[in-house]
């Protein structure tokens, strides 16, 4: 009987060794060739012992069977050379849970019955307590391959055992990211819940009752009945998770929010029909809550981000704004950049926008030029102060000198220079919560930098673009120089 299902093995005893109903005279010179298929096939072959038969399985036509004797080299030399799949066993211990992953290998024949005898051989285990995931090795840690697989795997046993686990690895599933979804929402009752995007999914729903994948796709489309939407997303769903189970294969992101805001099916489906990272990006937190929102930045950003686009098709037709969307994906740091704006400017915005010509660059400009319209009037009266250590490091180093505003109304000119926010920065800056830097060359303005004596905590260029190589590097090496030794 076969028990490696993944794996066919071959292995070749003498037949004198055999325990058979020949006498030992009459089987010395004959061997028995045991090739177990993992179609699950078994067949003894009987040759001389100068003979080496040629095998194919009889069912499946494998050609392709694994010499245990190989095993004796070293079962992490076997499994890599051969790239045999492993084995995998998950169950519950002493506080906490373990999975090991091992081969089973042939370590003796039994000519009388037809089949080879296994054993396990440990290759590898993970241990997951409430305090901790501690991985042990049979072979060098270099060689093992398989350690998102073991934590991926244990991960859904513990999804699939019962809530009360849930709740008993409270403090540890507190520190894990990938079993997030499943401790905030145990109504998630399905395991490929795991493969979806994490921080998009929390941020989406806080389902009452249980919910299933099924569900949650119907759910997306804001239970929309047309049939091209369902078929586009269903479609996309299938080929980006199922047909690649890799984890955060689904950010579902995307689809709620077109499935909210465009309400011709035709625009919509053709849209959901593509990866737009500019719907679909993750809220980047840097490990810093928004200020006033928390840890429920990523779903208010969400909201924010459905409420200016229906805002802006009070102004332009939904294929406009597809067509801006479609063409200027790659720029989708803007969008971002823009949406960072809304919170607590909606009034402002409604009452001051005027009408330009569609374009990510020009949407972000006209936001930027409504909520400074309020900033400056208290942004002009505001006035900076430094200490020492910062002021210091207001230099020039390789062509590029580094400058403090000292005034509201400087800083409000580096913000519609850069066109980015930092102009909100006013009263922080004067409380001395951050510092803000500009970089210049030749007098003109290049970037923008947030910094401390203890790191750079952002810096861009115009529009929040990223910053050259070079010039990235001539950044770090004054900050290290004027600020971090200060610190």
């Amino acid at each position: 009987m076969s028990i490696d299902t993944q794996n066919s093995w071959y292995m070749r005893k003498s037949l004198s060794d055999c325990p058979n109903l020949f006498s030992k005279k009459e089987t010395n010179n004959y061997q028995a060739h045991f090739y177990d298929c993992k179609c699950g096939i078994m067949k003894v072959v009987l040759s001389s012992n100068i003979e080496i038969p040629i095998y194919q399985c009889e069912a499946c036509d494998n050609i392709h069977f694994v010499d245990a004797s190989k095993a004796k080299k070293g079962y992490f030399i076997l499994q890599q050379n051969e790239n045999l799949p492993l084995h995998y066993e998950c169950k519950k211990v002493y506080d906490g849970y373990i999975i090991n992953a091992f081969l089973n290998i042939p370590y003796d024949a039994d000519f009388m019955r037809e089949q080879l005898l296994y054993k396990k051989e440990f290759i590898a285990s993970l241990l997951v307590s409430s305090l901790e995931e501690k991985y042990f090795f049979n072979l060098p840690v270099e060689h093992f391959k398989e350690k998102d697989v073991l934590q991926r795997k244990i991960h859904k046993f513990i999804i699939e055992d019962t809530n009360d686990k849930l709740v008993y690895y409270k403090d540890f599933l507190k520190k894990q990211e990938l079993i997030y979804p499943f401790h905030f929402h145990p109504n998630l009752r399905d395991s490929e819940f795991y493969l979806w995007n994490k921080i998009e999914l929390r941020a989406l729903i806080n389902p009452k009752n249980p919910i299933g994948v099924v569900e949650m796709l119907h759910y997306l489309l804001n239970n929309r009945k047309e049939r091209s939407l369902k078929r586009v997303l269903f479609k996309k769903y299938t080929h980006q998770l199922r047909l690649s189970p890799t984890l955060n294969s689904f950010n579902p992101l995307a689809a709620f929010v077109i499935s909210r805001c465009f309400d011709d099916p035709n625009i919509a489906s053709k849209l959901l029909a593509e990866d737009l990272a500019i719907l679909s990006f993750e809220y980047d937190t840097d490990g810093r809550e928004w200020p006033y929102f928390g840890k429920f930045a990523s779903s208010i950003f969400i909201y924010f981000q459905i409420w200016f686009i229906k805002f802006l098709k009070i102004h332009y037709r939904e294929n406009q704004l597809a067509k801006m969307f479609l063409e200027q994906d790659s720029v989708w740091h803007l969008w971002s950049d823009t949406l960072s704006l809304i919170a607590g400017n909606k009034r402002i915005i409604k009452r001051n926008f005027e009408k330009v010509k569609l374009t990510l660059e020009n949407i972000h400009d006209e936001i930027v030029r409504c909520t400074n319209a309020q900033e400056n009037e208290e942004l002009i009266k505001l006035q900076f102060s430094y200490e020492e250590n910062f002021e210091k490091a207001c230099i020039t180093m390789d062509n590029i000198e580094f400058r403090l505003p000292f005034t509201g109304k400087e800083l409000g000119t580096w913000a519609q220079d850069m066109h980015n926010c930092i102009s909100g920065y006013g009263l922080a800056i004067k409380n001395r919560y951050t510092t803000i830097y500009g970089a210049f060359r030749d007098d003109k303005m290049l970037y923008t930098i947030e910094a401390s004596a203890s790191e750079i905590n952002e810096m861009s260029g115009k529009y929040n673009s990223e910053i050259s190589t070079s010039d990235t590097n001539i950044i770090n090496q004054w900050w290290k120089k004027y600020l971090y030794q200060t610190y």
